[in-house]
């Protein structure tokens, strides 16, 4: 199952947010998974789509939150940038950030 969301195919939104944290405590965790999981059943509890874009394919599918416990659990490195500060999505996709409170 794949969820897109607002911003026109083939543009880069330039919205704030750290990738992975889904759950927009300003870190990246196991609750960010379970929430991203969530998301399957109720998509209106992600208000910033890329951030849930944990391996930036540009959809949000399970493939997101195994790369996410991936990450967490093995020595793989981080997911895409930007991976632990605020920054812009450079990836062309059709997804979007809304709302992301930890960036100003």
């Amino acid at each position: 199952m794949a969820i897109a969301c607002a911003c026109p195919p083939a543009t880069v939104c330039a919205d704030d947010f750290i990738r992975s944290d889904v759950n927009q405590d300003g870190t990246i965790g196991l609750a960010d998974a379970f929430s991203l999981i969530d998301a399957f059943t109720f998509p209106t509890s992600i208000t910033c789509w890329d951030a849930a874009d944990v391996n930036d394919d540009g959809f949000i599918n399970i493939g997101d939150p195994v790369y996410l416990l991936y990450w967490m659990f093995s020595p793989s490195g981080p997911p895409l940038l930007p991976p632990t500060s605020c920054g812009a999505d450079l990836t062309p996709d059709a997804l979007d950030c809304d709302e992301y409170s930890p960036c100003p």
